[in-house]
């Protein structure tokens, strides 16, 4: 089973600890990842994905443990309608769960999509995007 410290409380799997660390579960007990890797911190699920860290490194996983691309951000956020904010050299974007860039722009904040819109901002300027990146009046 992969092992996760520090992880948060879980709306689909609980936590069950082990030696000061949590392994996550499904509610009926059965392991929901195995054992290739062991992470240091872990977020909760969405859309069947979960944002991990390692070695100082973000990344997601599905529900196997197996990482969706093979990028390392500085920071990722969850999935929302198909997509995660990351951050990479302290700038922010969104990705699709291969990795792939949604738009070329770099922003110095991003929130996640809601209704086919995030919030982003770029010099001192917050404006609404929509998943190719062209901004939106709101």
């Amino acid at each position: 089973m992969t092992i996760f410290k520090d992880c948060y409380d879980q709306k689909q799997s609980v936590e069950s600890w082990n030696d000061s660390a949590t392994a996550l579960q499904n509610t009926g007990g059965e392991n929901m990842t195995d054992a290739r890797e062991q992470y240091d911190d872990c977020g909760e699920w969405s859309e069947d994905v979960a944002w991990v860290v390692k070695d100082s490194k973000w990344f997601h996983i599905d529900k196997q443990g197996n990482p969706l691309y093979n990028e390392k951000h500085d920071w990722v956020g969850s999935f929302s309608e198909g997509v995660a904010w990351v951050v990479k050299d302290s700038k922010w974007f969104h990705i699709d769960k291969q990795g792939n860039p949604l738009y070329n722009e770099r922003y110095d904040s991003a929130e996640s999509f809601r209704e086919g819109v995030a919030l982003v901002m770029r010099d001192g300027k917050w404006f609404h995007i929509n998943k190719n990146g062209k901004k939106v009046k709101q």
